[in-house]
């Protein structure tokens, strides 16, 4: 009767950590994959609107609307890129992420043609690499990484 219940307790324990470890190597996937979509439509919103802002296209009205439906996708994508990382990163980064819209406010206030783009590269960079080092990584998940 012992073995047959240790033998239950050890199944449950072994099927437990199956489902664990499965699950947190997709959530580490699914943020992997959610902070590709933000780091790129951050980036092309970026150079969308700064094109958007070029003097030639301010100059042809069909130019001008083609450039704008262009950047109102980019920026959407951006927005709702940020929402899901935000959604899937530990609470301590999600203010991080988000402030990033606020930093797209601030350029836009300062006008797109003025700002340098390695300033908002270099925040996205920044918050990139928060992120990463966020993820924990073990011998038992990533039995090739060495730290």
């Amino acid at each position: 009767m012992l073995s047959h219940l240790g033998a239950l307790i050890a199944g449950a324990l072994g099927t437990y950590a199956a489902f664990y470890l499965r699950g947190a190597l997709a959530r580490r996937e699914q943020v992997a994959k959610s902070l590709a979509a933000f780091y790129a439509s951050a980036a092309t919103a970026y150079y969308a609107r700064k094109d958007y802002e070029q003097p030639r296209v301010l100059e042809q009205p069909s130019d001008r609307m083609a450039f704008y439906k262009l950047y109102d996708q980019h920026y959407q994508e951006f927005l709702s890129s940020s929402t899901l990382l935000a959604s899937l990163v530990p609470p301590t980064l999600k203010d991080e992420v988000l402030s990033m819209e606020d930093l797209w406010d601030e350029i836009s206030d300062e006008g797109f043609q003025a700002v340098s783009g390695k300033r908002w590269l270099d925040a996205l960079d920044a918050l990139r690499d928060k992120i990463l080092d966020s993820i924990r990584y073990s011998w038992l998940t990533d039995p090739y990484w060495r730290s």
